[in-house]
């Protein structure tokens, strides 16, 4: 994983934009202000005394940072003025250039962690990386519970619940209580980050049709790979516990309380043995460091 870049680093020469500008998905990791919110008002009647002063961010032809402003110009009749991201970790520029200027709530970091685990620092469109970024490492980037991320993943394929908690207006318990009871829409598919973009299209096609139909929630497959450093096996542990917890979740709506409840017990059990098998490893090894020490000669 890389480190999360300084804002405004890596940018070429401002230039003035004419031409409508879309949006670059890694923008969409942080929410977009409401235009009725105090703080669009605000944005909106600064541009319009004073102008842009900060220039909006541009990646692959598209709005990486600023989305916020360039509305903002729009309703103020103001040129747009922007630079285009030079690095390697858009991802990455994307948190340094939002964390220290956004306030957010948990509800609101939970959902931007949920995002930003769809994607691993230093990815990008031509990275050939697939693989997201822990939920355990996204949480100590944004300060919020692992548990709170993992269930904002829930509500994430449901747009109006994941916009009613960026508002404010709707609990992340609620949405998640609600997400269990919808079905998701259709979704459009995530940009393919290899670098050629829809190849092998059709690949798999009709694959499991059918199976599993109504739940709306896709087959996961966990494969547990031996970490090799104390950093790398306490985020494969944080990862499994989150799988673990979403498994008990399922296994409620799937059966009962009573069954998932069981099935908690039994693991709590489980570890508790480990616990205690592994106390006494600790023990001998503390003996043997002072048996090491009365038989070293003294110096």
């Amino acid at each position: 994983m890389s480190t999360v870049e300084k804002p405004f680093t890596v940018l070429g020469a401002e230039k003035i934009v004419s031409t409508k500008l879309e949006d670059h998905p890694f923008a969409a990791i942080f929410p977009i202000l409401d235009e009725k919110s105090e703080a669009f008002i605000t944005l909106v009647e600064d541009i319009s005394a004073n102008r842009l002063q900060e220039p909006i961010v541009l990646y692959e032809g598209k709005i990486l940072d600023g989305r916020n402003r360039v509305r903002a110009c729009a309703l103020a009749g103001q040129v747009i003025r922007a630079r285009d991201y030079l690095g390697n970790d858009p991802i990455g520029f994307v948190l340094s250039a939002n964390l220290h200027r956004r306030h957010l709530d948990e509800n609101q970091r939970a959902i931007v962690g949920a995002n930003l685990a769809k994607y691993e620092l230093g990815a990008n469109q031509h990275s050939g990386k697939k693989e997201g970024l822990p939920v355990g490492i996204a949480a100590d980037l944004l300060n919020v519970g692992a548990r709170s991320i993992a269930r904002a993943k829930k509500i994430i394929p449901f747009p109006a619940l994941v916009d009613e908690v960026n508002k404010g207006t709707m609990s992340l318990a609620e949405a998640e209580r609600q997400a269990q009871t919808q079905t998701p829409p259709a979704q459009t598919p995530m940009p393919d980050p290899t670098p050629e973009n829809g190849k092998g299209k059709g690949k798999g096609k009709g694959k499991g049709k059918g199976k599993g139909k109504g739940k709306g929630k896709p087959k996961t497959v966990i494969e547990y790979i031996t970490p090799d450093d104390p950093s790398s096996a306490t985020n494969a542990y944080r990862v499994l516990s989150d799988h673990l917890l979403d498994a008990l979740d399922d296994l409620q709506a799937l059966s009962s309380v009573g069954h998932a409840t069981e099935y908690a017990e039994r693991t709590i059990e489980v570890l508790q043995e480990k616990i205690s098998q592994m106390q006494p490893e600790e023990e001998e090894q503390e003996e043997e460091t002072e048996k090491k020490k009365e038989t070293e000669p003294a110096l």
